[in-house]
């Protein structure tokens, strides 16, 4: 199975979702924002959207880290995030969303409403046996 679907179908089962829309990024739970400092660092912003920056709590001088943090508050459930393309790209965030895969594939092959030939693709792929009628 691609990976682009299986990170589709972990954020549908965890009822979370990723956006690029900057026309929705004030509509989402958090935002990741990169901003220059005065002297022409980038630094990030991991934030609620109408909460205020606050140095220790959601700068990050350093992407190292960032992409774990997202994918976890991602998989915390019913959770959207704005993000850039650029951004969602450099940080691996659908590499590290397959990880997580992994760790939900037996949840997520309990939809009744995931189509037969998926199923049993994952069931090949991750070596599964469920007593389920197909």
């Amino acid at each position: 199975m691609e990976e682009k679907r299986k990170v589709e179908l972990l954020l549908d089962h965890m009822g979370s979702s990723v956006t690029h829309d900057y026309n929705d990024m004030f509509n989402c739970d958090y935002q990741l924002i990169s901003e220059s400092t005065a002297d022409g660092y980038e630094v990030y912003a991991f934030k609620e959207p109408n909460e205020e920056y606050n140095i220790g709590e959601n700068i990050y001088y350093y992407n190292t880290g960032l992409g774990e943090r997202i994918v976890e508050e991602l998989m915390i459930g019913n959770t959207t995030v704005f993000l850039d393309d650029l951004e969602y790209d450099g940080l691996f965030i659908e590499d590290l969303l397959v990880e997580e895969f992994e760790e939900y594939v037996d949840d997520i092959l309990q939809d009744e409403t995931l189509p037969v030939n998926e199923v049993k693709e994952l069931m090949e792929e991750y070596d599964i046996e469920l007593n389920i009628e197909l």
